[in-house]
């Protein structure tokens, strides 16, 4: 018998802050993250896979995913991934599409 795939399911993101110095200097950029959910629904073993600029966007995209709240995981090895995109403005120039990340934009507002 072939088991059905259980996909987990967000039920609570909480959007990361906008560094403060970052908006004032205009630096819009991206955080990509992989991370694993557990039996509970919580993420775990978050880790930055790449970032630009460096140092500037990890602590706040870190410390929102670590709240995230998803549907719990039948399998907590799976690695999920997701590109954060923090844009001063809608005009901000995005950064390049990969398709093993979800986006999720987050605004200065």
């Amino acid at each position: 018998k072939v088991k059905a795939h259980h996909s987990v399911k967000p039920i609570m993101r909480i959007e990361p802050k906008y560094p403060i110095e970052a908006a004032n200097d205009g630096v819009s950029g991206y955080v990509q993250l992989a991370y694993t959910i557990d039996e509970r629904g919580h993420t775990n073993n978050i880790k930055v896979i790449d970032a630009k600029p460096k140092s500037t966007f990890e602590h706040n995209a870190i410390t929102a995913l670590r709240q995230w709240q998803y549907t719990p995981s039948n399998n907590p090895d799976e690695i999920h991934r997701v590109q954060l995109d923090f844009k001063i403005n809608d005009n901000a120039t995005s950064t390049p599409q990969q398709d093993q990340f979800e986006r999720i934009d987050v605004s200065s507002h």
